[in-house]
């Protein structure tokens, strides 16, 4: 199977967003010191031909240091990228995590955050804070200067594109959650969902898909072993509802690529006829002739989702 590795270089991440609030605690009762994380990148735009995404201006992380200082760092500049702060002074070492608005807690460089299971469109993108990254650095005490970090992308992504007329749809595995809260651990970028109310096995979206545009769904890393897809139209038709089976490898930092999602609503035709006595040319009944256009294989609650995608183009292809 092939895949994009989507992060490989400094201040890479997936998601970012000039709208981030994240809410440090008061460090006014802490000793202070400047510092500064330098990176290359600039820009948060998703680039379909090699999968990376790039830092911008207003971009904010969640800084925690090993003195037990939080605060919220800030992109200040689109090139090079440069993420300022304050940290306890004597700092030697932190965790940073994007987007801080997603951080529930942060305990011992391991950080629960939400992935929600709905999740807002974006044509040919991904939505805003959702593709969790993190990252770990040393920093020398009175040095304001860190240069050298990597943040590396702990979820996977999956894309498909959807006809016009779609209105929501919806991606399920049947081996595990693909959302929730996760348990994830900085130092060696895994994250696992926990097992709570929140973890959900369905990813949805909500809205107007244009025709040919390409969406991703984040989700939790791992591989998903069958899966369905349910398509709802404007319509209120419901297609493709239905277990597949094998195999495909969403772990962290790879973007699977599922073919266009086809299918058509067909087009519904009436055609009245009489029964007559062929004595007494009597009418004696009628009879209506409905043509939906619509294959079986794709009615409602249909298993056969096989016919819809045909899954070995399920395999993941480079762009």
């Amino acid at each position: 199977m092939k895949y994009n590795k989507i992060l490989s270089a400094a201040l890479i991440v997936f998601a970012a967003t000039s709208c981030n609030k994240y809410l440090p605690e008061d460090m006014s009762n802490r000793n202070l010191e400047p510092m500064t994380i330098a990176g290359s990148e600039t820009k948060t735009v998703f680039n379909q031909a090699d999968g990376t995404v790039k830092w911008t201006t207003g971009d904010v992380i969640a800084i925690f240091d090993n003195l037990g200082g939080r605060n919220g760092f800030t992109n200040t500049a689109d090139a090079p990228s440069s993420f300022s702060g304050n940290v306890t002074a004597g700092t030697t070492k932190f965790w940073g995590v994007y987007p801080g608005t997603r951080v529930e807690s942060f305990s011992n460089g391991t950080a629960i955050l939400k992935l929600p299971n709905i999740q807002t469109i974006a044509g040919n993108t991904f939505a805003e804070d959702l593709n969790l990254s993190v990252t770990t650095g040393n920093k020398t005490p009175g040095e304001p200067i860190v240069e050298g970090i990597k943040f590396h992308n702990v979820c996977g992504m999956v894309s498909f594109t959807l006809p016009a007329r779609v209105s929501k749809v919806s991606f399920t595995a049947s081996n595990r959650a693909l959302a929730g809260n996760l348990s994830v651990n900085c130092e060696n970028c895994t994250a696992t969902v926990i097992d709570d109310d929140e973890a959900s096995n369905t990813v949805s979206m909500s809205g107007n898909f244009p025709a040919g545009s390409r969406f991703y769904f984040v989700v939790a890393p791992g591989k998903i072993e069958g899966f369905s897809i349910e398509v709802s139209t404007a319509k209120g038709s419901i297609y493709g509802k239905g277990a597949s089976q094998g195999e495909i490898d969403a772990s962290a930092g790879k973007l699977v690529n599922l073919p266009e999602i086809n299918y058509t609503d067909g087009t519904v035709t009436a055609t009245a006829g009489h029964i007559y006595d062929q004595d007494t040319k009597v009418l004696t009944g009628s009879t209506l002739t409905v043509n939906h256009g619509i294959p079986q294989a794709i009615w409602k609650d249909v298993t056969a989702i096989n016919n819809i995608l045909r899954y070995a183009s399920f395999l993941a292809a480079d762009y």
